[in-house]
Parts: C-alpha cells; structure tokens; sequence
C-alpha cells in the first residue's frame, strides 16, 4: 500500500523552492527517496511530508561531499525518531499501568469500573500503535544500517582489488 508524500526542496532560509511529490510504501522510502532528491539537487535541504505531518528533514553537511552526507544523516535521523518512538513506549506503558490500578481500586471499592476499563482499553490500543511505530522504527534503522555496511564492504573490496592490480603492476614494472 502506498501513501503519498511530498518533498520540499527548500533554500537558505528554509523557504520552499520547489515541491516533489512521490508514492511510497513507508516512510524509511520516502526519506530515502528525498535523500536522492537531495543529492540531485542545488538545495540545501528537503522536507517530506505526508498530509500534515512532518515524516523528517535531510540537509546537506557544509564541507562534505553530498554522497557522503545522505549516507550518514538516514541513520542519525532514524536513531532520533527510534529514541523519541521508545519515550512514548514508555510514556504509554506508564499510562497503561496508571489505569489498571485505577480500575483495580475502583473494583476493589465495588465501584462502576465500566468507564475505567474503556479508558484502559483506549490507552492499551495507543501503547499498541506506539509499540508496532517503534518496532517500524527499529526494523528501517537496521535496514539502513545493513544496507550501509553492504556498500562499505564493497567500497573496501574495490579498494584492495584496486590496490591488489596496483601492486601487481609495480612488480610486472
């Protein structure tokens, strides 16, 4: 199932420049399909958004090679959005916790526990979504940091061939 989103090149000065939009299945693809926007691009950063809600930013690191900066900035970003997913784990499983007591007393007093038990049921589904959100989180980070590694080994497998036919030269010399 794709979801549409939309990548704001932006300028100095975060003003919008120009506007892409693109269909992707999660949002790991659209922050990697931005980071090929950017690359490809003069600005000095992206946005993606999907409806109202800001899915991330990349930006280009002054000093560095474009190719250099997209490699880097999806983990980093990734790591961020993974820690905040699990302080809203934990946050929601305070929640839940908080809400069973209350339940629990309320039934220990022979109170009505129908509302209480609604309201745990309604915390116990957002601890849910905030668990399978950091899971989703989890499992893109170490796509991407898989990915990574892959193309470093073969960066360095290329490297040594080339430094192997090097050598090989200078002894046929």
């Amino acid at each position: 199932m794709s979801t549409g989103y939309r990548i704001y090149l932006l300028e100095q000065g975060d003003h919008i420049a120009a506007v892409r939009a693109c269909d992707c299945p999660t949002d790991g693809d659209a922050l990697l399909e931005a980071g090929a926007v950017l690359q490809a691009s003069e600005y000095p950063a992206v946005e993606v958004w999907s409806g109202r809600r800001l899915v991330g930013m990349l930006t280009k690191r002054p000093g560095r090679s474009d190719r250099s900066q997209s490699k880097w900035s999806m983990p980093l970003f990734l790591s961020k959005r993974l820690k905040q997913a699990q302080a809203r784990v934990a946050a929601a499983q305070l929640l839940v916790d908080d809400q069973q007591a209350r339940a629990a007393h309320l039934e220990k007093c022979g109170r009505d526990t129908l509302v209480a038990r609604h309201i745990l049921a309604q915390v116990k589904q957002m601890l849910a979504a905030e668990i399978e959100e950091r899971d989703r989180l989890q499992r893109q980070l170490d796509q991407v940091r898989d990915s990574t590694r892959e193309r470093l080994s073969l960066g360095l497998a290329v490297m040594l061939m080339s430094v192997a036919q090097d050598i090989m030269r200078l002894a046929v010399e």
